[in-house]
């Protein structure tokens, strides 16, 4: 595991938004095992983090699919936390990829957003 990696999942477990901000600047792989630093910032609910993680590009349907069931949950309540910093391509993506019982919830989140202008259609 390359430094970066191991030290931007570090800093995500952590909650350490600089450490995470620091991470990017340098390049780490925000891809890296199936998006798993915003499946550990959105578990562990550090929404700031999963906004910024999601505004460099990270996939949210690699994270959410690659989550383990009992974890999903955690995993789309922080996503609604952070609606805004979804892209209307990522708010469709993560519909098309949910399970019957989060796909209300993820309908919300594509509600939410619209409401406040923030979906362009």
């Amino acid at each position: 595991m390359t430094s970066q990696k191991k030290l931007l999942f570090e800093w995500v477990r952590m909650g350490d938004i600089a450490g995470v901000k620091a991470a990017l600047a340098s390049g780490a792989n925000i891809h890296a095992n199936d998006d798993l630093a915003l499946r550990q910032a959105a578990h562990n609910g550090h929404a700031e983090i999963v906004s910024l993680l999601l505004a460099a590009g990270a996939n949210p349907v690699i994270a959410l699919e690659n989550t383990h069931q009992a974890d999903r949950g955690d995993v789309v309540t922080t996503l609604d936390a952070c609606a805004a910093a979804l892209t209307s391509a990522q708010r469709a993506a993560l519909l098309d990829a949910s399970r019957p019982g989060e796909l209300v919830q993820l309908r919300a989140i594509a509600a939410s957003t619209e409401k406040r202008g923030a979906v362009r259609r």
